[in-house]
């Protein structure tokens, strides 16, 4: 049998037809449709005949792909597969389903474009961000440096890079305090209320920490602490400090009684000193509640 140009390119059409059916789980039956008999599909699929463009056209769009992948140069069935990961992912991320969105996309993290490189970095953060919200503050530190490989090759990454930044020292902090950069820990700071009241207390406790009490008072009167929480714990800290132990004691109890809306680390924090004030009151029964309590915000 001889093979002619068009009979090649007949089974170079029919083979991707084939491969995409198959991929869409698709029957022959139910891809012909109305405008195509399943013997017409069949014998394009084998090749023995070669589909007018308009027949090209209408299979693309029931297989929702562009009719330049039946052709030379166009997509492989690997292109349309990850060219529907990257939709997919995007979907997940606009609707705040960043797990979802990870999913999707990491396998395909050997893609260089831009736009996903950003969707990814930013999936990260924001998962690094309800990590540490809720305590879990080893799993949010491994997301915050997913999150800054990710971003490190895009533009504008800037901004994500120093909370990024700030977020992964502010897990240090707490989990092993240690005197923080003074020069470098404002620097960069975007204006978010929220953002600069966490980054504010995390400073001043450590300025504590370290016994710069007179530091960490001058500077807190030249702060604009916003939520009653890191005030409240900031001045009982200040109290402790001065062996003033019931101011301490009541500073603290006006939070933790309703310690909704408090990123879930800062609350263990809350019930660990509430607990040391309460023995240095004598108050053993307190303690001992605070101590129970305070496994519900245990971070990990």
């Amino acid at each position: 049998m001889i093979y002619t140009d068009t009979h090649a390119e007949a089974l170079k059409v029919g083979a991707r037809l084939k491969e995409l059916r198959r991929y869409r789980c698709m029957t022959q039956s139910a891809l012909a449709g109305e405008q195509l008999t399943r013997n017409m599909l069949s014998q394009i699929e084998r090749g023995a005949s070669l589909p007018s463009y308009a027949t090209i056209v209408y299979l693309s769009e029931k297989l929702s792909v562009d009719p330049s992948y039946f052709f030379d140069g166009g997509p492989t069935i690997d292109d349309v597969a990850e060219r529907e990961q990257l939709l997919f992912a995007s979907a997940h991320f606009s609707s705040g389903n960043y797990a979802l969105c990870l999913m999707d996309a990491e396998p395909l993290r050997s893609v260089k474009d831009l736009q996903f490189l950003q969707i990814l970095g930013h999936a990260c953060y924001y998962l690094g961000v309800e990590a540490f919200t809720d305590g879990r503050l080893a799993e949010s530190d491994g997301f915050f440096a997913r999150s800054l490989n990710y971003i490190a090759a895009t533009p504008f990454s800037a901004f994500f890079e120093v909370r990024i930044r700030f977020m992964r020292m502010m897990i240090e902090q707490i989990r092993a305090p240690k005197l923080l950069n003074i020069p470098s820990l404002f620097a960069g700071i975007p204006d978010d209320p929220l953002y600069s009241d966490e980054q504010q207390y995390v400073f001043l406790n450590a300025l504590i920490d370290h016994g710069q009490i007179d530091d960490a008072v001058r500077l807190y009167a030249l702060m604009s602490i916003k939520n009653p929480f890191f005030r409240s714990h900031f001045n009982a800290r200040i109290a402790a400090s001065m062996n003033n132990y019931d101011r301490a004691k009541t500073l603290i109890k006006e939070v933790v009684d309703d310690p909704s809306g408090i990123p879930f680390p800062f609350v263990y924090k809350a019930y660990d000193d509430l607990e040391r004030y309460c023995k240095a009151t004598d108050d053993y029964e307190g303690a001992y509640r605070c101590t129970l309590e305070k496994q519900r915000f245990r971070y990990s």
